[in-house]
């Protein structure tokens, strides 16, 4: 069941991470089991020049540290963004049964959407065995997403232009 208290900091630590000067992205997740939160942890891609350093995948790092364990299905994970296959692909690995995610992956349109990566992990998700993903309300984070998305893609899209190989 969703915790309105675990939203309300979601979208805190949003803004907070926004708004910073050495990271400015809405991209943020919060492990919880029940109403405590074990863990709160922000996308670190660029900082670290880590392209795995996701919010969730390194939530789910800082639960299984802080729980001593690899598998952690007592808890729930909350992002502020729908998880891309790689974030979804470590919550399913951790045991996670459940995401609540605030904006939808298929809007950002980068290059995962037409990878097929969302309709394929719609698909998978939609068996009976998989994590249950469940949109929440949130419009605070929408209006973030909708504020960083156009300068970004752009940014992300350079840089990936800059760097291909040849």
């Amino acid at each position: 069941m969703i915790d309105n208290t675990i939203v309300e900091k979601l979208v805190e630590n949003a803004r907070r991470l926004f708004h910073s000067p050495d990271n400015p992205n809405p991209f943020v997740a919060i492990i919880a089991i029940g109403n405590e939160i074990i863990c709160e942890a922000d996308n670190r891609v660029y900082p670290g020049n880590d392209p795995t350093a996701h919010a969730e995948v390194m939530a789910i790092r800082a639960a299984c540290r802080k729980l001593e364990t690899p598998i952690i299905p007592q808890c729930t994970l909350y992002t502020s963004c729908e998880p891309c296959a790689m974030c979804f692909s470590a919550a399913w690995w951790a045991g996670i049964r459940e995401i609540y995610y605030v904006f939808p992956g298929m809007e950002l349109s980068l290059d995962t959407r037409n990878a097929g990566f969302y309709r394929m992990f719609s698909d998978l998700i939609r068996k009976q065995d998989s994590i249950a993903m469940k949109k929440i309300h949130a419009p605070a984070i929408d209006d973030l997403f909708r504020q960083w998305h156009p300068g970004m893609l752009h940014k992300i899209k350079k840089v990936a232009y800059e760097n291909r190989p040849g």
